[in-house]
């Protein structure tokens, strides 16, 4: 199992349970008691649990599991979902209507969103999403009803009946992973479901994916690959993945990390060694 979706999962057993242990973590990952120990350290460096005699406990005591879950996506790879966003914001137009996810990507693309003057339509499925973009009143907010399931996701069919009456031009969505033979995949069943109807909806499907996403594939899969028309990554991102996705006519766009890179000393030796090799 890749790194980062054996974190990923960590977090959502840390959000679920508000405490994990490495014995049982091991035995779910399918992993030595090492491997979490490690994973569990990057985690706490980067500020996302507490590590306790064991295992570990979340950073805030006071977050309930949904808020957790959904500050601890935001905070993974922050440096690049910003620069992935603001790529991202060069898509759109004054007057389009666009459809959001509920990803903490592409809730930093509602971050900016909310400072234009651009007059939008948007739809979402995100709460959290929903609730920055109506602090613009240019910005009309439409959100799909359904089932609460995370600190900012809808999931289920029960408001599909929206996209019938709001025509979208193009869809901005995040996934755990994508691969080239099982495109954009995810972990939880009821978004899944409700994210691959509401790309049946949109021509275009922008997929924006940090580095740690390219290759990687989670539960149930909500995209092919075929349907994704440009994908916005970073300047971590395997090359040669990329130059495969190019051929079968997707536009790739690597975002430019290296000046959010400011400050972050140990992110840039990660870039600096990833253009040496």
């Amino acid at each position: 199992m890749h790194k980062p979706l054996r974190q990923d999962l960590i977090m959502q057993q840390l959000s679920a349970k508000h405490r994990v242990y490495v014995s049982k973590l091991a035995a779910q990952l399918n992993v030595s008691e090492a491997t979490v120990r490690k994973d569990l350290d990057v985690l706490e460096e980067s500020g996302l649990l507490k590590r306790v005699h064991g295992g570990a406990v979340p950073m805030n005591h006071n977050s309930t599991p949904r808020e957790m879950d959904f500050m601890a996506r935001a905070q993974f790879q922050q440096i690049e979902k910003e620069a992935i966003a603001q790529t991202a914001l060069d898509l759109i137009q004054d007057h389009d209507s666009i459809l959001l996810d509920a990803s903490s990507t592409c809730y930093q693309l509602a971050s900016l969103l909310r400072h234009t003057t651009f007059q939008l339509t948007v739809v979402t499925n995100g709460i959290r999403t929903a609730a920055l973009l109506s602090e613009n009143e240019k910005i009309r907010v439409f959100v799909v009803g359904g089932l609460v399931r995370s600190g900012n996701a809808i999931g289920g069919l029960i408001g599909s009946g929206l996209f019938a009456k709001v025509h979208i031009n193009k869809a901005f969505v995040s996934a755990r992973g994508i691969d080239i033979q099982h495109g954009l995949t995810d972990f939880n069943l009821e978004e899944v479901e409700l994210k691959n109807y509401m790309i049946e909806q949109v021509g275009q499907i922008v997929a924006l994916v940090d580095h740690t996403k390219i290759g990687v594939v989670s539960v149930a899969g909500f995209c092919p690959l075929s349907r994704v028309s440009i994908i916005i990554t970073d300047t971590l991102s395997p090359i040669e993945t990329l130059q495969i996705m190019q051929k079968k006519g997707i536009t790739v766009r690597q975002a430019d990390t290296k000046v959010l890179m400011e400050g972050y000393p140990e992110r840039q030796k990660e870039l600096d060694d990833k253009m040496t090799t």
